[in-house]
C-alpha cells in the first residue's frame, strides 16, 4: 500500500478507538482537572490559566462523541463554579471567572 493509503489507515485507527479507551481517557483527565481546580482555588488561590486546560478533554468529547461531548463541557462548569461558591468569595474575579467558564 502506497504512503496515500498508510495516511487514511492512521486517521481512521485513530478515529476508531475502541470505547472503552476513549471512557478511561475521559475519565483520567476529568479527575485530573478536578483535582487541579480544587489545588489551584484552596491551596494556590490562582484562577486565570486554569480554565483553560478544560478545553482539551471538551474538545476531545466534541470529536469523539459529537454533541454529546457537550456533557463534559457542562460537567466541567459545574465543576468550576462549585469550586468558587465552596470558596464563599464573589469578588469581580470570580464574575470574571464565571463570564470565561460560560465562555467553555
Amino acid at each position: 500500500m502506497g504512503t496515500c493509503g498508510n495516511v487514511i489507515l492512521r486517521r481512521i485507527k485513530i478515529r476508531t478507538l475502541a470505547k472503552e479507551n476513549k471512557i478511561v481517557i475521559m475519565t483520567i483527565l476529568l479527575a485530573g482537572l478536578c483535582a487541579l481546580t480544587y489545588y489551584c482555588h484552596a491551596i494556590l488561590k490562582a484562577h486565570t490559566i486554569l480554565t483553560h486546560f478544560y478545553y482539551i478533554p471538551v474538545i476531545l468529547a466534541s470529536i469523539w462523541w459529537r454533541r454529546k461531548g457537550i456533557l463534559v463541557a457542562v460537567f466541567l462548569i459545574v465543576v468550576f463554579a462549585l469550586s468558587h461558591v465552596s470558596e464563599g468569595t464573589i469578588s469581580s474575579h470570580g464574575i470574571n471567572c464565571y463570564l470565561r467558564a460560560g465562555m467553555l
